[in-house]
């Protein structure tokens, strides 16, 4: 196991998948075990299940994602395959051992333009491959029983992202 945190020793604990990114990252220094990708390709769906399987987690938060806005475009297979199809097997392998499945998703499915503020009631309008893709992981990890939350400006001191290209420029 490539983890960004050791395996739990004793009792069941919080899984973070997508350890390697800005929120995976941090959900670990909050106290969840880590994987990055090295670690478990959440595309490969016998990994998963033999990652689960073998480390017994009571709940997996699924941060892994195929982030990058533009990249997205570029990597449209890629992008679909991380961030649309992946969640839905992760969920449905959670679903199916009794493990409680947390899938993080993005604002950006909720692209209304001329809207000052998100609300829960807003249906989702996502214009863009990344949101696109994104919005079809949740309704995958949905179906299988997953909890979907979304974030907004994710920022991590040691990581590039928005907020810290904004300062920068």
């Amino acid at each position: 196991m490539s983890a960004l945190a050791p395996p739990p020793t004793e009792g069941r604990t919080c899984l973070i998948a997508g350890a390697g990114g800005l929120l995976g990252s941090a959900l670990c220094r909050a106290g969840g075990v880590g994987v990055d990708r090295a670690g478990l390709d959440i595309t490969d769906p016998d990994a998963i299940g033999r990652f689960l399987d073998a480390h017994q987690p009571q709940a997996v938060i699924n941060a892994a994602a195929q982030a990058k806005v533009d990249l997205a475009d570029a990597e449209p297979g890629r992008t679909h395959a991380v961030n649309a199809v992946a969640p839905g097997r992760l969920a449905e392998a959670c679903a199916a051992r009794g493990i409680r499945c947390v899938h993080i998703s993005t604002d950006y499915v909720l692209d209304h333009p001329g809207v000052a503020w998100l609300t829960e009631d807003l249906v989702p309008n996502p214009r863009s491959t990344y949101a696109r893709s994104k919005r079809e992981g949740e309704v995958a990890a949905l179906a299988h029983g997953a909890l979907v939350v979304r974030v907004q400006w994710v920022y991590h001191p040691d990581h590039e992202g928005f907020l810290a290209r904004s300062l920068a420029r």
